[in-house]
């Protein structure tokens, strides 16, 4: 596991409490990690693995100076322990992670920027196609969006409590951004084919939407399920329904996320991390997709 939240080493506890560490003679230093390092309550010895580099730092950390002294309360007295304060200069940013996971500084970019590229010949290609075949696949695209949904059963894999990503060789990626895709697609078609009748058109996108929506929420995808129900809210607006059936969709929205947020500490977390995504203790986790949104 990657190196989440504050630890206090059980060698150092015990450590205290047998009286084997002494403050001073012994040598003490502190080191910085990244979220890749390994560490928790067991770390018993300095390792190299995740320490981050970068600035004026130096593998090994630095040696900080400890002095004990005594506090008189009305209790009677208490002993501390004080650490000298290091420094470094420079900072530490999602390249160093890049070089890290990949070998260079483009590492966590390079597939986006990959898919973009190879993106723009299918976009050439599918505006080529006639109006007859588009609106053909158009009427297939709510069962392909579930197809793509579905891969999360059998090859889902869990990221920060959600399971919302399949691996396809060097690529991961979002069933949900792709059925988004294919969602909006059908969309266009049920409207076209009941244009004027907004009722019909409300009923057919939200049961389709609704099937979708089931799948990404099973999977803890709380994020995607609201850029959906968006989405949802935005083609009923745009086909004419009345004002009604979209409040009654927001006020069902608004209730729904409030109740799924306050579920679960991690999606908290995750929304306070919009405010400050590029933190050094957010960004590998919470801060991840809004960093790269």
């Amino acid at each position: 596991m990657s190196f989440t939240g504050n630890y206090s080493c059980n060698t150092l506890r015990s450590g205290l409490a047998n009286g084997t560490i002494n403050f001073a003679t012994g040598t003490f230093k502190m080191a910085l990690y990244t979220n890749l390092a390994t560490l928790d309550a067991s770390t018993s010895a300095y390792t190299s693995s995740g320490e981050a580099t970068g600035g004026n730092y130096v593998a090994g950390g630095q040696v900080i100076t400890a002095t004990t002294g005594t506090d008189a309360t009305s209790f009677g007295s208490t002993t501390f322990i004080n650490f000298s304060s290091p420094s470094w200069t420079g900072s530490i940013t999602a390249q160093v992670v890049g070089l890290t996971i990949g070998g260079n500084s483009f590492a966590i970019s390079w597939k986006q920027i990959l898919v973009s590229i190879i993106s723009v010949p299918f976009a050439i290609l599918i505006a080529q196609l006639p109006l007859k075949s588009l609106k053909w696949f158009a009427h297939r695209s709510l069962g392909i969006a579930i197809l793509f949904m579905l891969l999360l059963i059998p090859f889902g894999r869990d990221v920060n409590g959600n399971t919302n990503w399949v691996s396809a060789g060097p690529f991961d990626f979002q069933p949900s951004e792709v059925a988004k895709v294919f969602l909006i697609l059908w969309s266009a078609y049920v409207i076209e084919n009941n244009f004027g009748d907004a009722r019909k058109i409300t009923i057919r996108l939200t049961i389709g939407f609704a099937m979708v929506l089931a799948i990404v929420l099973n999977g803890g995808d709380l994020g995607s399920a609201v850029v959906i129900g968006l989405v949802l809210a935005t083609l009923i607006y745009l086909a004419g329904a009345e004002s009604k059936y979209i409040a009654g969709i927001a006020i069902a929205g608004i209730v729904g996320v409030a109740g799924l947020v306050a579920m679960q500490p991690y999606r908290i977390a995750r929304f306070a991390a919009f405010i400050h995504p590029f933190a050094e203790d957010v960004y590998k986790n919470a801060g991840w997709q809004p960093a790269h949104s």
